[in-house]
């Protein structure tokens, strides 16, 4: 036996020293005389000094067989779900128009919308793909560009049309939006629930409080968006739609965030399975020199003793790759060019193929293939102790790195630390859970 390498020991207060595997996912609460057992005694000693503790760290996968090749066995769960036939997500950008111009945006909003002919293409493609007999669930999203600019013409007929044939065809369906929340109305909610047992979910962004998010995203020189979309947020909940609520942060706006707390009073808010609060530093920012670290943690524990449930820095790309990085991921443009992440500039040099009037996807240049291939192929991530929860970063970040070795985490370990720290008040701190 040997003590596997996915293994981490964090001491979190005087008396107790928190143990965890990455690969199994679990986590153990130690004494110092448990901290000092594990430390100083082989695996194959521990077994006489404390049975209890040892058949615990077996169970756990904190001691392993001596020939089992721990990294081979991470490759081969990775890419079991990686190349999962069972499942299938759609990502649909109706237009790269938008109706809010924020200052970190990336695409170019130029004027685009999904036409008839593109929407026939890709009926086919859903259709094809639909009637695989592999295929158990069919997941379709929305992207853009702001999707809901041309719900009427182009999302509720491609809702209404694959839930038809997943019904049809006895497929699961599920639904989720990246939208800015400020168009929903009642006629979206109406198209929704009528996809009855539909799992459904919008990704929702504000731009720190009320006055930082109205300089970011506004109607006009007198109207900001803020009270309107967290409204439409409320609506979402209170119609069992679940709402990953992302707070923007910089380090301009992180002092003034929990000024969002005031307008989060509303019992409907807290300790809501449907609301999620998702932190996220706006990317651009984060070559900026001053730490803001400390001031984010505190932040985000003000949201946690609201009674919210929050998400920050998670990460288990084992068990849950990012959806860029699966066999079964397509991004369908409203040109018909295929792309796989959608944190990429949508232009055609960028495409990775491009839908037939068949409704086939038409891979180019291998780059499909060559983007699952860089997967674990990271060198650092083959000697770290929290490979399985990065699984080796991610695919987009592999076809740019091919010939340079890169950590997603800067090769910090008190971050890797704060990452499983973060991970286990997650599991198990959390509301709602």
């Amino acid at each position: 036996m040997k003590k596997s390498i996915f293994n981490s020991l964090i001491k979190i207060s005087e008396k107790h020293y928190l143990l965890y595997n990455a690969f199994s996912d679990t986590f153990l609460i130690l004494s110092p005389a448990l901290k000092k057992q594990w430390e100083e005694n082989k695996p194959e000693n521990l077994s006489t000094k404390n049975k209890t503790f040892n058949d615990l760290l077996i169970k756990g996968a904190f001691i392993v067989n001596s020939t089992l090749d721990e990294f081979l066995e991470l490759e081969k769960k990775i890419k079991t779900i990686i190349y999962d036939e069972n499942n299938f997500h759609l990502i649909i950008n109706p237009t790269l128009n938008c109706n809010f111009k924020c200052w970190y945006c990336y695409e170019t909003h130029s004027c685009s919308k999904m036409n008839k002919e593109i929407m026939d293409r890709t009926k086919k493609f859903i259709s094809h793909t639909i009637n695989s007999s592999f295929l158990k669930h069919f997941h379709l999203s929305f992207f853009g560009g702001e999707p809901l600019l041309y719900f009427k013409d182009i999302v509720s007929p491609l809702i209404e049309y694959t839930y038809k044939e997943c019904q049809l065809k006895q497929k699961l369906f599920s639904l989720s939006f990246t939208s800015n929340g400020f168009l929903i109305n009642d006629e979206i909610l109406t198209v929704i629930k009528q996809c009855q047992k539909c799992h459904a979910s919008f990704q929702i962004t504000l731009d720190g409080c009320r006055e930082d998010h109205d300089k970011v995203r506004y109607v006009n020189s007198e109207k900001g968006s803020y009270d309107t979309i967290l409204n439409n947020v409320k609506q979402l909940i209170k119609n069992h739609i679940h709402v990953i609520l992302r707070i923007n942060y910089t380090s301009q706006n992180i002092d003034k965030i929990s000024k969002i707390l005031d307008d989060l009073k509303d019992p409907i808010f807290q300790n809501n399975e449907y609301l999620t609060i998702n932190f996220q530093r706006v990317w651009q920012d984060i070559s900026q020199e001053k730490d803001i670290s400390l001031l984010v943690d505190q932040t985000i524990n003000l949201f946690k003793q609201h009674k919210l449930k929050v998400i920050y820095h998670y990460s288990d790309r084992m068990r849950n790759p990012c959806y860029a990085d699966k066999k079964n991921e397509a991004i369908i443009n409203y040109n018909g060019n295929i792309y796989k992440c959608t944190a990429t500039d949508f232009d055609k040099t960028e495409r990775y193929g491009f839908l037939n009037e068949d409704g086939n996807i038409i891979w180019e240049n291998d780059k499909h293939q060559k983007r699952l291939n860089t997967i674990l192929n990271n060198l650092p991530c083959q000697k770290c102790r929290i490979a399985p929860l990065c699984a080796g970063g991610c695919a987009q970040r592999g076809t740019e790195h091919i010939h340079n070795e890169y950590c997603l985490y800067n090769y910090d370990e008190k971050f890797k630390d704060k990452l499983i720290l973060d991970k286990f008040e997650n599991k198990f701190l959390q509301p709602n859970k």
